[in-house]
């Protein structure tokens, strides 16, 4: 299910939603730096629910490539998940193979001011994403 409004996990969970289920347990809770609370989006609600398909195929996917591609086609290939494939959570599959997806720019910059010893930073991975 690769739904992207409000609308249709409201319309989800009212489907599952019977005597058994309140919203005080079928919202995920999550506890802030001042207190416990509950918050919530009717997407984190169908997540917490397993409603909606994982990323686990968008992850096989950047993982085998990030063994065998070149960074510009991991770049390409996490362009087309985000586009066409909607993944539940981008930011996490964008933290797991950023670096792989960066590699090529850190590679350009360090031979370009022949130093070995940069890093990668905010700017390297701005690039790759441009």
């Amino acid at each position: 299910m690769h739904e992207t409004t409000s609308e249709q996990y409201r319309m989800l969970l009212s489907k599952i939603a019977v005597d058994q289920y309140t919203w005080t347990n079928i919202l995920p809770r999550f506890k802030n730096s001042q207190r416990s609370a509950v918050r919530y989006s009717y997407r984190q609600a169908c997540q917490e629910l397993n409603l909606l398909e994982n990323d686990a195929n968008w992850d096989t996917a950047l993982a085998d490539a990030s063994n065998t591609a070149r960074p510009q086609q991991i770049r390409t290939l996490f362009a087309i998940i985000l586009t066409t494939c909607f993944p539940s959570n981008p930011k996490d599959l964008w933290g797991k193979y950023k670096d792989y997806i960066s590699e090529d720019i850190l590679h350009r910059l360090r031979a370009a001011n022949q130093n070995p010893d940069i890093q990668f930073t905010p700017n390297v991975y701005n690039e790759a994403l441009t």
